[in-house]
């Protein structure tokens, strides 16, 4: 019902519809009950569910859920299915499993069409084998029924950007807040924009708001400066306007820098080249003091716990580890109370993943706390 509903509000809306559909997965009382029928582990990221489309059983299955849920939603303008994550069989009856994957798809393709005859059909190499790779693109020019590939192979199709590199996964899923990567959205766009035909840019979580926000900015326009973009997020979600604006872009287009921990063995001078880190923390908390609303923003605390994380990843600034400390259990705190789920998630992290509480898996803490240790030559 829930997906019937969304598919027809988006096509009121105006809009395309697009569903992402696994090849060889099923539900899970199914597939514990039918050993015999489960995908065998190779290159391959299988998930739970997963069945070998090799073994005729296990196919009919697939068929049958796959055509209910056809004739159940409304209107599909694109159905993608990747070759794997998530699917996949490593079994030698699937091998080689780019020929079983396009073999199986252009029936589930034709089933697709049988009840949405304007759909558009992705395909996508995303994570499978070099190899792999290698094989679709010869093998795609000769499959009519696909009308698009969803960033690799290149060359054998038009192409649907995907957000190579990954931005939702980037630098830890999250742990740290957002890893805003303006920039390089920005240059992936320039660099590779006469290749493309579209962009699918998803989320995996609410850190990775910013780059959704901007993958798309640029997507509309690939002239925009990196400046423009974040301010443009500044002031649509963080309601910020004037000289406000224009220092929470400042702090966005600067985030980003990888972050260093968990290295503390003897290690006084390892830590990320930051140097402007503190001065993105005392930029937020400015703002926090100028615009109350923004205590209640979200967003806000994304950004202001990645600046903390960035700079707990540097050896030295003006900020104590004291405030940086509280500024983080502050983000967290705020986190929990207006984004629950995610609050959560930051919560059950293992202490040694949040900014500061362990002071020797940070550069910021750590060097201090070995040359404090190191008084072998004072006896």
């Amino acid at each position: 019902m829930l997906q019937r509903e969304i598919c027809r509000a988006i096509a009121d809306a105006g809009l395309e519809v697009g569903i992402y559909l696994g090849l060889n997965d099923l539900f899970p009382d199914t597939w514990n009950e039918h050993p015999e029928w489960h995908a065998q582990k190779g290159d391959y990221m299988l998930e739970e569910a997963h069945v070998c489309p090799s073994v005729p059983e296990a196919r009919k299955e697939l068929f049958a859920l796959r055509e209910r849920l056809f004739a159940g939603l409304p209107h599909i303008d694109y159905v993608m299915t990747q070759i794997t994550d998530y699917g996949g069989c490593g079994c030698s009856m699937c091998a080689p499993y780019p020929k079983t994957y396009l073999r199986v798809l252009e029936e589930q393709a034709a089933l697709t069409r049988r009840y949405h005859p304007q759909v558009k059909i992705v395909v996508s190499g995303v994570s499978a084998p070099l190899s792999d790779g290698d094989m679709l693109r010869e093998l795609l020019p000769k499959m009519a029924w696909v009308d698009y590939v969803w960033e690799l192979p290149r060359g054998t199709k038009p192409v649907i950007r995907a957000a190579m590199p990954e931005t939702t996964m980037v630098n830890g899923w999250g742990k740290f807040g957002p890893c805003p990567l303006l920039p390089d959205i920005k240059r992936g766009y320039e660099y590779d924009l006469i290749h493309l035909s579209g962009v699918a840019q998803y989320s995996e979580g609410i850190h990775d708001d910013m780059n959704r926000f901007a993958l798309l900015q640029f997507a509309q326009d690939p002239q925009r400066s990196v400046e423009d973009v974040a301010r443009a997020y500044a002031e649509g979600w963080l309601k910020l306007s004037g000289r406000d604006a224009a220092l929470a872009a400042q702090v966005i287009a600067g985030l980003g820098t990888l972050i260093a921990n968990d290295r503390y063995f003897m290690s006084f001078d390892y830590g990320a080249d930051n140097p402007q880190a503190d001065e993105r923390v005392k930029i937020l908390l400015d703002l926090r003091g100028r615009s109350r609303t923004l205590e209640d923003n979200y967003r806000y605390w994304l950004l202001h716990y990645r600046a903390v994380s960035e700079s707990f990843s540097t050896l030295a600034g003006p900020l104590s580890s004291d405030v940086l400390r509280k500024e983080a259990d502050a983000a967290r705190a705020a986190l929990l109370r207006l984004e629950p789920e995610y609050g959560r998630f930051l919560a059950n992290l293992h202490p040694s993943a949040l900014p500061g509480r362990l002071a020797w898996n940070w550069p910021r803490t750590s060097s201090a706390a070995w040359k404090r240790e190191n008084t072998f030559a004072q006896g």
